[in-house]
């Protein structure tokens, strides 16, 4: 009885450690992350605030880090002055060798918005009709700009006034998405050019209040399906740093803006519109620890976070082709539930096995019983029958 009972709290000894290692209530440390989504007032800002409040209940806390765009964002996260990102694919990293992916998110189209009494020029004439038009591009240091330039670039628009026939007037005097809202309607440019998720703050408003209207993409699959192309000789590109301007086409996608997204009495748009767009991507740098990559993925992925931060979350999306390299964290909060089936339980599962038959046996070993000893020279006495 008593060698049973050293089995049995045995036992649960072994089963408690187990639960103490993986045991949900285990407080883990607060994780803080310096993140950047690009601009104020932008579609991912807004984003990033709401995925702050989800992350709180998950002892994760976020710190905004505005940056002029994408681009910006990239370096600075390469020269770990912040910890994450949100910014858009499609964009080469060229030299920037320590970002690392976390995660592709959803899709971000490019917006052409344009205003109301130019719609119908727009309409005819495609975005040829951009022609010596002067628009906004946002500034180098977004990723807006470079699939801008390249788009404009496809049909055979460039952004040099040096070239005036063939070129666009690029409105340089705007910063900010704050200075288009506050700008007079007679100031602003002919068309402005961003990309983001729907729907955007910033087109929103001028639809709402200055009745804009935005402008269909017909050529976006052949646009997407055109490859790379270096800018760098456009103008819009800083000589020292060519490779930055580069998009990766075959990573964008051919996309909708539904009708109806930004108002219903006006429609608009009053159809589905035609457009290109690319992923927008969540990056960290290298030398963020698996562990702590671990933790945010799960947080992320969390079966509350689409209700609560709009993000369209999907666990699925990590199957995807990684645009940049991928975080070894990645890989390991993918594998989690497999590894811990077909390895750790069994392996744990095997030790407590084998723990608990040794001690069942040690019981039986000690007790006292009448066993025969024989010795050799018993044994050899005995007698044999050789039948």
């Amino acid at each position: 009885v008593l060698g049973w009972a050293a089995v049995v709290l045995a036992a649960f000894g072994f089963i408690g450690c187990g639960l103490w290692i993986w045991g949900p209530w285990r407080v883990e440390p607060v994780l803080r992350f310096r993140i950047s989504a690009g601009k104020p007032g932008s579609a991912r800002v807004q984003l990033v605030s709401k995925l702050a409040d989800h992350l709180r209940k998950h002892r994760i806390e976020l710190e905004l880090v505005p940056t002029a765009g994408s681009e910006e964002s990239l370096d600075w996260l390469n020269e770990e002055k912040i910890d994450l990102a949100l910014v858009q694919g499609g964009l080469d990293l060229g030299s920037r060798s320590r970002v690392r992916q976390l995660a592709a998110l959803q899709m971000e189209p490019l917006h052409v918005l344009v205003k109301e009494e130019v719609e119908g020029a727009l309409r005819d004439q495609d975005l040829e009709f951009l022609r010596g038009k002067r628009i906004f591009i946002d500034t180098p240091s977004s990723g807006t700009h470079v699939l801008a330039v390249n788009l404009l670039d496809f049909i055979g628009l460039g952004t040099d006034p040096a070239d005036a026939p063939n070129s666009v007037i690029v409105a340089g005097d705007f910063a900010s998405y704050e200075e288009l809202l506050r700008a007079s309607q007679d100031k602003l440019p002919d068309a402005i050019v961003l990309v983001s998720t729907i729907p955007s703050p910033l087109v929103a408003i001028r639809v709402g209040q200055y009745g804009d209207r935005l402008g269909d993409i017909p050529y976006a699959r052949a646009f997407t399906g055109s490859g790379a192309i270096d800018v760098a000789a456009s103008g819009s590109a800083p000589a020292k740093d060519p490779e930055k301007y580069q998009l990766i086409r075959l990573l964008g996608a051919e996309c909708t803006i539904p009708a109806y997204t930004y108002g219903v009495a006006p429609r608009v748009p009053d159809h589905d519109l035609r457009t290109v767009g690319s992923r927008m991507l969540l990056v960290t740098h290298q030398k963020q620890s698996s562990h702590t990559v671990q933790r945010l993925m799960q947080a992320i992925f969390d079966s509350d976070a689409v209700r609560h931060t709009g993000l369209d979350l999907d666990a699925k999306t990590l199957e995807l082709l990684a645009e940049y390299e991928p975080h070894p964290g990645v890989d390991q909060y993918r594998n989690r539930n497999k590894a811990l089936i077909a390895s750790d339980i069994i392996d744990y599962m095997e030790k407590l096995l084998a723990f608990a038959a040794t001690v069942a046996g040690a019981p039986m070993m000690t007790r006292k019983r009448n066993w025969p000893i024989c010795s050799r020279r018993t044994i050899r006495s005995l007698p044999h029958n050789h039948d």
